[in-house]
């Protein structure tokens, strides 16, 4: 499973070990018309345990190769196999930014940004 919850669509749910795409747009929050991606701009999508931490748990970076309205994040079966095997959910914070220094998608006045991780079946050999 990879899906952006329907109710909120900030909150990821993913099952570990399982590959998604997540389709990014830029809105202006004044009239919420889109705003373009331009050749050469770096996304960073950033997964941490929580903003405390200094390291990452997932760094992926997507550069821009002309300009466009949506920018797609192609997460590997790789990427999502974070950490050991769990038994049970975890929520990751996560956020999206351009060039390092300006935050799309990020904590702010409605809490934090959700990648909830779900547990994969069993991969015993």
């Amino acid at each position: 499973m990879f899906k952006v919850d329907s109710s909120d669509k900030t909150t990821i749910k993913c099952t570990r070990g399982d590959k998604g795409n997540i389709l990014i747009t830029k809105k202006k929050k004044s009239d919420g018309s889109v705003e373009p991606f331009y050749k050469d701009d770096i996304v960073i999508f950033i997964i941490k345990n929580n903003f405390g931490d200094s390291e990452a748990v997932l760094r992926k970076e997507i550069k821009v190769e002309e300009d466009c309205n949506t920018v797609k994040i192609s997460l590997s079966k790789e990427d999502t196999t974070i950490g050991d095997l769990i038994a049970s959910p975890v929520k990751y914070q996560y956020e999206i930014s351009i060039n390092d220094d300006f935050t799309i998608l990020g904590y702010d006045e409605t809490g934090p940004k959700i990648f909830q991780l779900y547990p994969e079946g069993s991969n015993d050999e």
